[in-house]
């Protein structure tokens, strides 16, 4: 009679992957995992627009959503096992732009202005990196919304500083937002006809 020895199976721990910011140049990391039968396990990457892997070590070529398979094939005692995929978004270089316009206010008038940014990894927070708001006007820290009513005037120059989830930071070059004086009326009712006496 004969018996049958049939080859054990096997699982891959493959964690979670965060996100990643592309910056200038090249932007490489390394991944690990590890098989219950304790053979070397596999990388290929799945989406190689986006990256790429040679052996550990994965490079990111743009933005977008990149996709890492692991594998392990077995052996003679173990079967190949269940293929684990992990997904993460490669995200831009953060950027802030410089506003060039929507830089002109008038006291007393309700003033915004709005600073854009691209890229970054998770939520933004803003702060001045230089110089200080008119009176009345502020920055939201949350949302880089300069605005108020302003009660001073004058020109005002300033540079706005964003910080992302990884401390990445970047910077405006100054701008310089002006404050006019609020133009005003006269309001002198008419005066009646008079008559001169002795």
């Amino acid at each position: 009679f004969t018996i049958t020895i049939s080859q054990a199976s096997q699982t891959i721990t493959f964690n979670a992957l965060g996100n990643r910011t592309k910056t200038a140049g090249t932007d490489t990391f390394t991944v690990s995992a590890t098989s219950s039968s304790s053979l070397a396990v596999a990388f290929t990457s799945a989406t190689t627009s986006i990256c790429t892997v040679s052996g550990t070590t994965v490079t990111l070529v743009t933005t977008g959503t990149c996709t890492i398979n692991a594998d392990q094939s077995g052996d003679s005692n173990y079967s190949a096992a269940t293929q684990v995929a992990r997904s993460f978004t490669v995200l831009g270089t953060l950027a802030i732009t410089t506003p060039n316009s929507g830089l002109s206010g008038t006291y007393g008038s309700s003033y915004s202005l709005s600073i854009s940014t691209s890229g970054g990894a998770g939520s933004n927070s803003f702060a001045l990196a230089s110089g200080s708001l008119p009176g009345g006007v502020t920055l939201n820290s949350s949302t880089g919304t300069i605005s108020g009513t302003p009660t001073a005037t004058g020109s005002f120059a300033i540079t706005v500083r964003v910080t992302d989830a990884n401390s990445t930071t970047a910077t405006t070059s100054s701008f310089t937002i002006t404050i006019s004086q609020a133009s005003q009326t006269i309001t002198f009712n008419a005066l009646g006809n008079r008559t001169k006496t002795a």
